[in-house]
């Protein structure tokens, strides 16, 4: 499953894409509400931007050119981009693109408020075990 889900698989999209967003649902900024398995977009959408990078890693953790069940997706916002308060993510493939809210969300969380500004640079790494 990491292999089909990895970025530029050559019989599909995978996972291309992270979306953040500003929506706390019934929760509040420190504490959004939880993810629905019902829901498929963000509550609030921010912005969105491909995935900068991708590699397996091994069951200690440490990248590998093996292929294994532990896919990290990494994203990186420069200053000028995603400023806001962001307290949901979403990853995104099959036919996403720089939309905001196109393609299938594959796995939605929400975290305690990253409140965002133009004063530096903010890199998400997103590990997925199957």
């Amino acid at each position: 499953m990491a292999k089909r889900m990895r970025p530029g698989a050559n019989w599909g999209a995978g996972i291309t894409h992270l979306e953040v967003g500003t929506g706390v649902g019934d929760g509040t900024p420190s504490n959004p509400q939880a993810p629905s398995s019902a829901q498929t977009v963000l509550r609030s959408p921010l912005a969105r931007k491909g995935i900068t990078s991708w590699t397996y890693l091994d069951a200690s953790g440490q990248a590998t050119n093996n292929e294994t069940n532990i896919l990290q997706l990494t994203t990186t916002f420069l200053e000028s981009e995603a400023n806001g308060a962001i307290v949901e993510m979403g990853m995104f493939g099959g036919d996403a693109s720089n939309t905001i809210g196109s393609g299938c969300m594959f796995n939605y969380k929400t975290v305690p408020v990253i409140n965002k500004t133009s004063e530096y640079q903010l890199t998400f790494a997103w590990r997925l075990t199957f």
